[in-house]
């Protein structure tokens, strides 16, 4: 049987607009496998879809300096930029890797992240469905001051995906679904952002404080994790090297398609413009 070919989109260091319209080009119709890996120019904050503005210091947030914007997959706040590395992998239905177990979809993502993040010697291991379950029910009988982590995206978990030895999420992934492709991302922090997340937050003094108290307990960014420097293009080979090796997967390298672009540019228009321009 021949491999099944994937292409390899260039990498975007864009503005986190772009970005997120090229991703939600990768939705469908698509005619082939695609991973694309970026990481924004400029800081942003990325809210989830059900998520509004409001929940923001936007005064705050434009005199940091930061973009707004708001992206197609659920979940919650999440803070992009140069430090926040981030992967898309688009699968149309007969993908051998697509599946429509919305959170099944998540596992093999999950164990090549694992194996990924090995290569570089960094220690790392899966959240089963139960673990994730226990998380959720034992944040939910938490205090209020405690459950104020359900704002960032990072702050709970989900199945399958990666945590560092002692439990602190270390990739987080996201999904989309339509009918004419799958849509998973991952994303991983060079450190993680606690105090960021407090400042840019609209809430009380005491709830900052509570934040910056029990965010550091729920991720950590890989440099933390590994005790060194970790360049993102090491990471992308890693991972790039257990997909072709486990997944029988061949990388071609390609480019995105003048529709795709000009839908992009359509969609960055109607959807993905920042919130504080």
């Amino acid at each position: 049987m021949s491999r099944e070919k994937w292409r390899l989109l260039p990498f975007n260091d864009g503005l986190a607009g772009q970005q997120l319209a090229l991703s939600e080009t990768l939705t469908g119709p698509l005619q082939i496998p695609s991973l694309y890996w970026y990481a924004a120019a400029r800081p942003s904050v990325i809210l989830g879809a059900a998520q509004k503005p409001a929940i923001l210091d936007l005064d705050a947030c434009r005199k940091a300096g930061y973009a707004v914007y708001k992206r197609t997959s659920g979940g919650a706040v999440v803070l992009g930029g140069p430090d926040f590395l981030s992967l898309d992998v688009a699968l149309p239905p007969d993908s051998s890797l697509a599946s429509t177990d919305v959170t099944r979809a998540y596992q093999w993502f999950g164990q090549c992240w694992v194996a990924a993040l090995a290569r570089l010697d960094i220690a790392s291991r899966l959240v089963t469905p139960d673990e994730a379950r226990q998380a959720r029910e034992e944040l939910a009988s938490a205090s209020e001051a405690e459950q104020l982590v359900k704002l960032v995206c990072f702050g709970t978990l989900s199945s399958y995906e990666v945590v560092s030895a002692d439990g602190r999420k270390l990739v987080g992934l996201a999904q989309v679904k339509r009918r004419d492709a799958s849509l998973l991302q991952a994303g991983l922090h060079r450190r993680w952002p606690s105090d960021e997340f407090a400042r840019l937050l609209e809430l009380s003094g005491p709830q900052r404080t509570d934040l910056r108290r029990y965010l550091p307990e729920r991720a950590v960014g890989i440099e933390e994790i590994a005790g060194r420097g970790v360049a993102f293009s090491d990471i992308i080979e890693a991972f790039e090297a257990t997909l072709r090796a486990q997944f029988d997967v061949e990388l071609v390298s390609g480019q995105w398609g003048s529709a795709e672009l000009a839908r992009a540019a359509d969609l960055e228009q109607q959807k993905f413009q920042n919130h504080l321009a």
